[in-house]
């Protein structure tokens, strides 16, 4: 029996602008548009064979929750503005590598040439797949930019889609909660003290570089 499939009512965002460390990133990937420097790609290999039926549908399921996964980049003259989507449909392609010799290898070499492949920033940024190998167990490639992700979000991703992989196994996968967005997320004010030690050191002397003021090392 397929799990059946999940809806979530999504309303189109307005653009918004990058923070700080994305407009660094897009910078970057800018002055170096061919080539994948910003890619953050894993292979993880799965205990026992993986339903491909249920793990789509816990994989869309967490697409249409998450605001982050559906953001795209958009560049509008000359500057970029971020927009996520209302709506992603993804197919997350099965490779069969079980009639491989050197399976293992042979996926980690298709696995380097995919994470060559350079994103379109305004239609998706990430890539997944699985991968069947001989002993019966699967290997889960996905590939991210990192304007969308940083190494607590691949692990919160893994954790999260295990988790609605099981809810489809169990049929439960129409009661998913909604993931925090994004894009609602706001950081803590800073304390008082953090606040008064950073102007402390705009305050402070320059410090002698070499047995040279900074005016010095500067010339």
């Amino acid at each position: 029996m397929t799990p059946a499939a999940t809806s979530v009512q999504t309303t189109p965002s307005s653009p918004s602008e990058l923070t700080t460390a994305q407009r660094l990133l897009w910078l970057g990937q800018k002055l170096t548009p061919a080539s994948p420097l910003y890619n953050m790609a894993f292979l993880f290999t799965l205990g026992g064979e993986v339903n491909e039926t249920y793990f789509q549908t816990a994989f869309q399921a967490v697409v249409d929750r998450s605001d982050s996964l559906r953001t795209v980049i958009d560049e509008v003259d000359g500057s970029a503005i971020a927009r996520v989507l209302s709506q992603l449909d993804y197919a997350v392609p099965v490779l069969d590598f079980r009639e491989k010799e050197n399976a293992e290898v042979a996926v980690r070499s298709w696995a380097k040439d995919r994470t060559r492949r350079l994103f379109d920033l305004s239609s998706c940024l990430f890539d997944t797949a699985l991968i069947r190998l001989p002993t019966g167990q699967t290997i889960w490639y996905l590939n991210q930019h990192h304007l969308i992700t940083d190494i607590s979000t691949v692990q919160l991703l893994f954790t999260t889609v295990s988790d609605f992989y099981q809810r489809a196994v169990s049929g439960t996968i129409t009661a998913t909660p909604n993931l925090p967005a994004y894009t609602a997320l706001r950081l803590p004010t800073p304390s008082s003290q953090a606040i008064d030690y950073w102007r402390s050191w705009g305050e402070a002397q320059p410090v002698a570089l070499y047995h040279r003021s900074a005016a010095q090392a500067s010339a």
